[in-house]
């Protein structure tokens, strides 16, 4: 016989995951689109730190999130160490527009190596309806990440695509392995193959919304959809 009054827990996990990474490199887009289930923490702004909650599936199983976003400027160091305690899993955010940011990855990594090891990790590399502005190519990206064990995403909060699909990795990570070290032998490691803008000489469906926004001014209108052939102006660098 159950016991009256026990709250019912809807979740089935429970995870704490950071996302770090330069300033505007949109860790907190990637946040915001995390609609379904989200929650804002009161106190978390007052101490320069953005805070959400949402549960995903994994198996069949609810697991919930607690997702920390420590700012990127210097003076948070201190904030990420404090916060990086009992943190069971690491997004290490990067802008593919702006080469720096990518560059400072090595800085957080031994950050998180001093003050978080053997915490999974991956690699995200944000801003993906950009990629005509790409400064870090996907190839540099995705042999950084499995030089350092990490699984590699290339993502775009603006169109909702592999947002959801990097904290479901991480996820399953945590839970598969949680005892695994933080350095493992490259045969150990486990990668996504990140996706490709341009599928079967067509753009992939992520980027049409974007792109149309772009072109039109209007968000979901672009030609694609109106039936109409694209006007003879190249405005970004088309795809080799």
């Amino acid at each position: 016989m159950g016991t009256q009054g026990s709250p019912v827990k809807s979740y089935d996990y429970l995870l704490k995951f950071l996302l770090v990474g330069d300033s505007d490199v949109g860790k907190g887009e990637i946040l915001e689109s995390l609609q379904d289930g989200a929650a804002e923490s009161p106190y978390a702004y007052s101490n320069g730190i953005d805070y959400k909650t949402t549960t995903i599936l994994l198996d069949g199983r609810r697991v919930k999130l607690e997702l920390w976003d420590t700012s990127g400027q210097g003076r948070f160091c201190t904030i990420f160490r404090s916060y990086s305690r009992g943190a069971q899993g690491i997004l290490l955010v990067y802008d593919i527009t702006n080469r720096w940011s990518f560059d400072g990855i090595d800085r957080w990594i031994k950050e998180i190596d001093e003050h978080a090891p053997g915490v999974p990790r991956i690699l995200v590399g944000n801003r993906l309806h950009l990629a005509f502005k790409r400064q870090v190519p996907t190839e540099q990206a995705r042999a950084y990440a499995e030089k350092n064990c990490m699984t590699f995403f290339e993502v775009s909060p603006l169109c909702n695509f592999n947002v959801t699909e990097s904290f479901t990795e991480l996820s399953r990570h945590r839970l598969l392995y949680p005892r695994a070290p933080h350095r493992q032998a490259p045969s150990a490691c486990h990668h996504q193959e990140p996706p490709q803008v341009l599928l079967n000489g067509q753009w992939h469906e992520c980027c049409h919304d974007a792109w149309a926004f772009l072109l039109t001014g209007q968000w979901g209108r672009g030609w694609w959809q109106q039936g109409q052939q694209p006007q003879e102006v190249q405005v970004y660098p088309p795809p080799t």
